[in-house]
């Protein structure tokens, strides 16, 4: 506290401007925390993610079958809480994607979302088998006896 004391002090007598100077200060403790530390959230990542998105749906529109590009769209649309557009993305990806992790997680969550969520559940479960878990016939009980979520009965058995 008394170090941002003393920067407010010099930079007071220096640039002549109290105001300034803490202007200084401010801008200093944000761009050291947006550099090492980032609790401050990024004041520009809606404007990059609506540039992203824009790519993106111009590169889906020249070509409709690129499967990363839809993929990275739904992703997007889940994160906006879209979760209908975002299976559309997701369904017009699965025939090529349905080996991907992250892609059976999103596409999971948003079916789940958007109202199925027995489906959803089959394409969550995918994303935990894509990670390496293999279903034993304890864990096929819990999901046979109603855990809420696949990840219940796989990650605590």
């Amino acid at each position: 506290m008394l170090s941002k004391f003393f920067l407010f002090y010099i930079l007071y007598w220096m640039l002549g401007n109290p105001i300034i100077a803490l202007l200084v200060i401010l801008l200093i403790s944000f761009t050291v925390d947006r550099t090492y530390f980032g609790f401050v959230p990024d004041p520009f990542k809606a404007f990059r993610s609506a540039g992203r998105i824009n790519e993106l749906r111009r590169i889906v529109a020249v070509n409709p079958h690129d499967a990363r590009s839809l993929k990275e769209l739904g992703i997007f649309m889940f994160e906006k809480k879209k979760y209908g557009k975002a299976v559309e993305y997701f369904e017009r990806a699965a025939s090529r994607m349905s080996d991907d992790p992250e892609f059976n997680y999103y596409y999971g969550i948003s079916i789940a979302r958007t109202g199925d969520i027995r489906k959803g559940g089959e394409y969550y479960l995918l994303y935990f088998l894509g990670r390496g878990a293999e279903i034993t016939e304890d864990i096929e009980k819990k999901l046979k006896w109603g855990k809420q979520w696949p990840h219940t009965a796989i990650e605590n058995p």
